[in-house]
């Protein structure tokens, strides 16, 4: 029978719904053919940097953080690790991303990608879309350094790269294009690193590489030079950044940091006496400036106005386990938090508020998300192999730099790193997530995946193991040994079975899903299936002059695609116990890797181009071959590994690069194939994941030492706490007496004082009601004059502005009747002109007419009749317009001159109507004085009710106050006669308090007793239950053992009687012997053949020896039972005794708890009233004593 094919069910049809699978800023596909609409994959995390881009970290908001990695550039959450991704141009020329840039105004970023013609992209950050591109093939740039944007964000600076190195300034109005251009250092000479803006000036340019220091200005749409003071030997200038105060600091390669102000060298910063290595980044903050080291060291820098250095180096941090160079940094909006990435490719965060406040500076440098690979001893990043975990989020890999990482895909973090002294090449996470094998260049690890680490438990020595691959089982697992395969106990580590057969490098294997065959793929074309029982060949097929890359194959290993050196894929199925060719696709690019998702009936396949951007190519079955390939640009070099979790609902890749995609696989026909009660999370993970994890010993008691530890600790401090409580109650009590006696000596000087400011206010109220008087005998008098003159005065203005209001409406009658003649005869001149213009136009009509109508027969003499017309047209036509601008010259000298007087007349209006201002202002004026008189009065009213108030308020708070120091006098005496009381009840309740407290030792000690006899109880219980158990599976044994034997006595029991009746046979007694032994010999042949083996002969004493031992066994559990009953009535007994004597406690705790509460309360009345005697002091600390006696009881009891 033929296998079923594994694209046996129809393609997904492409008018589904889009919006389940559509994500923002994903990766389109491009030249798919098959579906137009929808990605068949969708990238919704990317772990790694590209160290490599220029200007590669920065902030758009607090929290959130944009960087590049791989060929996306993306935008992450710091708290929540979510990214969102931007794609950038999917270009065949483009060789990956150069630089970075955040606008000013934090709005937008400008992307530049590396390529025959560079490329600039400008993104806006709030919508994630592409505002501009930019191209720089027209100024012949290449590849773009740097860049940098003016403060106002009205032009860009681009830095080019070599051979040429072009500085290039531009304008971004509404036209973006290049201003002017300039070489900034020799063709094919030593490279620039940085050239930026001034901070105020966007005219000055900063411009710094090896043995390069230029300032430069842009005028006239030319960049002219500022010369400096600068004397030193040519260094190499690694960075430069500007400060606010329009200084520019610059960091060399032999550790100095230059500070220029107003393009002159003001002071060296950072000397080589007590920098170790050089400052590589620099980053500009409101107090100063942040320097990253070559050796990962972090240096603040804070501005000193009274020191002779304007900077000082306040703050040194080092970065943990990372001694790399600092290549970028990046501070946040509100300058809580500098981020910084390393030439390792990790980034790293330091909170600057915590590192302002304490000098611990290691601890307040961590990673910013998780840690990512980095480049290996040879300066590679490449991510060697990846394999995903069955029944946990997890995913292992290991890449050149001689590290095994685990990441956790739903938390988005690394669990683990496992480093390595030699060169790690495969690697294979066993079903269940706790063991991991990792191969290398001569050994191969087993891992057994702890909570914090990863510790080896077994190596074998094998040579060059390039794959390893756990069976879908975990029972085996099989180990490439060059061309030899190897199969190994995953429990044992003992070899199974060795497969040999080919002739080159095993590239690639696959297991069958009940993990009885294997599928091989050897580097010479040679495809093989295995059987495991035996290790022979099922069946064989070799490719000549081919050699295979990678393959995959589907569950039941009836179809097996391979990838091959002359860059086609080949499908190739198995048909009646061969295999054969079946499809053969040229895809014009090297392939590396490929991942095949049976379910959603897709394969994928991975690009490895050198030196560019790489593609991972999505095609659907069965017409991946005969359709166009949908290509999701993900990597900045190679795609080196892939691999699929188990449903194919994540897709996961490496690349030469160190960088990590996952990709979400859009499974069009889920609901078929997958179950209903099967929850998926947003990026398409399996919830139903197992959560065991494997500890040592040595860890679970570290844990629980460290945990008592800690407990002993909180114990003590809350002793000390205690004490201290104690000591400031007794400091602050003391303090309280001398402020009440200060108090009281405050209050009779305040009542002195009091009488005196009383004696003084009466004085000055007399005096004041005095000049009271005066001032208002004078006001009235004022006010009387004021009234009569300004009436007389707004009488006169009243009838001027009557007059004056006439006059106006007059001369408005008189200028509004002449504008409207002058309108009017306007008007008919212009009528008269229109009509005269339309009657020409009308005659110059029926004229073309005329002519158009002679055309035929006059074509000759055509073309000088026209001429002729339009001769005598043009003149006729100057002569009018002459003659029409004689006449609207002369109107306009009409209206010129009707616009002077009516401009005079509105002169002296507006005279007139400043004048009626003025006196209604001045009149405003007076009436305001009046109301603020009036104000003033009774405000001066009010405040002497006020003062009449205050002065009875305090006679009346004098005498109360006065009362209660008299009643304070009183109870004073009364409380005399109650702290003699007190006195004698306090030593009654020490005299009860101690045969208590002996008491309360005894029965702690009971306690402890009853407590050891209990767990001597449950140990004895512990080991008669296992000894039960164990009774059990001997029982259950013997039963076992007891029906084998009655089947097999059954067995002979038949045997033996067809025996006899063949034996007993009457023919048989009819022949010879000869005959006789022939038949017998003829019987046993045929016994032999039934596979009938002889039975032993039975023991007699078998069934005696089982009815012994049987009863034997009961007699022990009979006894095991009474002793258990035994044990159980003793221990009911015992609890309830212990029962009985925690209820006397309680109740005795509780009778010291209220009196304790009486105390209290007594005690607080005391302090209350009197807190200065020293006795109340003692009564204090004795019911301290006796709480926290009472609480040790409490603690004792469990209560």
């Amino acid at each position: 029978l033929e296998p079923t094919p594994l694209y046996a069910r129809p393609h997904f049809q492409c008018s589904i719904d889009t919006s389940c699978c559509a994500l923002f800023c994903a990766p389109r596909a491009i030249g798919c053919s098959l579906c137009t609409d929808v990605d068949m994959i969708t990238c919704k995390h990317v772990f790694g940097l590209k160290g490599d881009a220029s200007g590669l970290l920065h902030f758009t908001e607090e929290t959130h953080v944009i960087y590049p990695c791989g060929h996306y550039v993306v935008l992450q959450n710091i708290e929540s690790r979510e990214q969102e991704l931007l794609s950038i141009s999917h270009s065949a020329c483009s060789e990956g991303i150069s630089a970075l840039r955040m606008l000013p105004n934090m709005k937008s970023i400008a992307v530049a990608e590396k390529s025959d013609c560079a490329l600039l992209n400008i993104y806006d950050v709030a919508t994630r879309r592409k505002r501009r591109t930019i191209g720089l093939a027209d100024v012949g740039v290449k590849e773009v350094v740097c860049i940098s944007f003016s403060h106002d964000s009205r032009f860009m600076l681009t830095q080019g790269g070599g051979p040429e190195w072009l500085l290039v300034l531009w304008t971004l109005d509404k036209i973006v294009k290049p201003i002017t251009t300039m070489a900034t250092s020799a063709r094919c000479g030593p490279p620039v690193h940085q050239a930026d803006f001034c901070r105020r000036d966007s005219a000055v340019v900063c411009v710094t590489g090896n043995g390069i220091l230029n300032f430069f200005r842009a005028t006239d749409n030319h960049f002219k030079s500022i010369q400096s003071n600068l004397k030193r030997d040519v260094q190499n200038y690694l960075c430069h950044c500007w400060l606010r105060e329009d200084s520019v600091v610059v960091a060399s390669d032999c550790g100095d940091l230059l500070l220029f102000e107003n393009y002159e060298l003001k002071s060296v910063l950072l000397p080589n006496a007590t920098c170790t290595g050089t400052v590589t980044s620099i980053a500009e903050f409101s107090k100063g400036f942040i320097c990253g080291g070559s050796a990962g060291l972090l240096y603040i820098f804070e501005h000193e106005r009274d020191s002779r250095d304007p900077y000082r180096c306040t703050h040194l941090h080092n970065i943990q386990n990372d001694g790399s160079p600092v290549v970028g940094m990046a501070v946040s909006p509100s300058e809580e938090m500098l981020i910084c990435a390393t030439s390792k490719n990790q980034m790293y965060s330091l909170t600057l508020s915590c590192a302002d406040m304490s000098n611990d500076d290691v601890t307040h440098v961590r990673a910013l998300s998780t840690s990512f690979h980095s480049p290996g001893p040879s300066g590679s990043l490449r991510i060697v192999a990846l394999d995903v975990c069955l029944w946990k989020p997890l995913l292992a890999t290991c890449g050149e730099d001689q590290s095994l990482r685990i990441w956790n895909f739903e938390e988005r973090m690394v669990e683990l790193v496992r480093d390595f002294s030699d060169d790690l090449v495969s690697v294979s996470f066993h079903p269940s997530g706790l063991f991991v094998l990792v191969g290398s260049r001569d050994k191969l690890h087993l891992l057994s995946v702890l909570m914090h680490d990863a510790s080896i438990m077994k190596e074998i020595h094998v040579h060059s193991c390039g794959v390893c691959r756990f069976a879908h089982g975990g029972h085996i697992f099989a180990v490439v040994n060059s061309h030899v395969v190897r199969v190994y106990s995953a429990y044992t580590c003992q070899p199974c079975v060795n497969l040999r057969g080919h002739n080159g490098h095993v590239q690639a294997m696959q297991w069958a899903k009940s993990d009885r065959r294997i599928a091989t793929m050897s580097f010479d074309g040679a495809i093989v299936i295995w059987k495991l029982h035996d290790g022979a060949k099922e069946c064989e097929y070799v490719i000549a002059r081919v050699s295979f890359v990678s393959g995959i194959a589907n569950e039941d290993l009836s179809h097996i695609f391979v990838v091959c050196d002359d860059h086609c894929l080949r499908e190739l199925s198995v048909v009646s116990g061969s295999i054969e060719l079946a499809t053969t696709y040229n895809c014009g690019l090297p392939l590396s890797c490929l991942a095949l998702a049976e379910t959603h009936q897709v394969i994928f396949y991975g690009t490895s181009e050198a030196r560019k951007p790489n593609c991972i190519h999505a095609a659907h079955l069965p017409t991946w071959a005969t359709t166009n390939a949908a290509k999701y640009h993900s990597h900045a070099s190679e795609v080196t590994c892939m691999s699929l979790t188990r449903d194919n609902s994540l897709l996961f890749t490496g690349g030469a690069d160190g960088s990590l995609c996952i990709f979400a696989s859009h499974d069009f026909n889920s609901s078929a194939e997958r179950p209903n009660d099967m929850r998926i999370d947003t990026i398409g993970v399996l919830k139903e994941f197992t959560e065991e994890i494997l500890v040592t010993r040595a860890d679970m008691e570290r844990q629980n030492a460290e945990i008592m530890h800690l407990r002993s600790k909180v114990d003590e401090l809350v002793l000390n706490n205690e004490y201290q409580l104690r000591l400031r109650d007794m400091k602050y009590r003391d303090n309280v007496a001398v402020v009440a006696d200060q108090f009281s000596f405050e209050l009779q000087s305040d009542a002195q004082r009091y009488q005196q400011l009383k004696d003084d206010k009466r004085m000055v109220a007399v005096a004041y009601e005095d000049r009271l008087r005066s001032v208002e005998a004078d006001h009235e008098l004022a006010c009387k004059r004021s009234q009569d003159q300004y009436n007389g005065k707004l009488d006169t203005e009243v009838n001027r502005c009557t007059m004056l209001r006439k006059e106006r409406r007059q001369r408005t009658q008189a200028w509004e009747s002449a504008k409207q003649t002058i309108i009017d005869g306007q008007s008919q001149r212009e009528l008269t002109v229109v009509s005269e213009f339309e009657a020409q136009i009308e005659e110059e009509h029926r004229r073309q007419g005329r002519l158009v109508a002679d055309k035929e027969s006059i074509l000759c003499s055509l073309s000088k009749a026209t001429i002729m017309v339009e001769h005598d047209a043009d003149s006729e036509v100057g002569e009018i317009k002459q003659r029409y601008v004689v006449k609207l010259s002369a109107e306009r000298h009409l209206t010129k001159r009707l616009e002077a007087d009516n401009e005079l007349m509105k002169k002296r209006f507006s005279v007139l109507t400043k004048d009626v201002d003025d006196q209604r202002d001045e009149i405003c004026s007076l009436q305001d004085k009046e109301r603020e008189l009036l104000n003033s009065i009774q405000d001066l009213e009010k405040d002497i009710e006020g003062h009449k108030k205050e002065i009875r308020e305090r006679e009346e708070t004098i005498a109360d106050k006065e009362k209660r120091i008299y009643d304070l006098k009183k109870k004073n005496q009364e409380l005399e006669k109650f702290r003699f009381v007190l006195d004698y009840k306090i030593k009654e309740l020490k005299r009860q308090i101690e045969p208590r407290e002996i008491e309360i030792f005894d029965m702690r000690q009971q306690v402890e007793e009853m407590d050891l006899e209990l767990g001597q109880y449950h140990k004895s219980n512990v080991a008669l239950d296992l000894m039960i158990g164990e009774l059990r599976l001997r029982l259950n044994g013997m039963n076992l053992e007891l029906h084998n034997a009655k089947a097999r006595l059954s067995v002979i029991q038949v045997r033996c009687r067809q025996l006899l009746r063949a034996v007993d046979h009457p023919a048989l007694r009819a022949l010879g012997h000869k005959e006789l032994k022939r038949h017998v010999r003829t019987l046993v042949h045929i016994m032999k053949n039934e596979h009938c083996e002889a039975p032993e002969t039975a023991d007699s004493s078998f069934e005696v020896n089982y009815r012994k031992q049987r009863e034997h066994l009961e007699r022990c559990i009979t006894a095991l039972r009474r002793k258990i009953s035994r044990d159980m009535q003793l221990h009911i007994n015992d609890h309830a005794r212990l029962v009985e004597e925690s209820t006397v406690l309680v109740h005795e705790v509780c009778c010291l708890r209220r009196e304790n509460h009486r105390l209290r309360l007594k005690q607080s009345k005391v302090s209350s009233l009197d807190s200065q005697r020293h006795i109340l002091s003692e009564s204090r600390s004795q019911s301290i004593i006796l709480k926290s006696r009472v609480y040790q009881l409490e603690q004792l009891l469990g209560i």
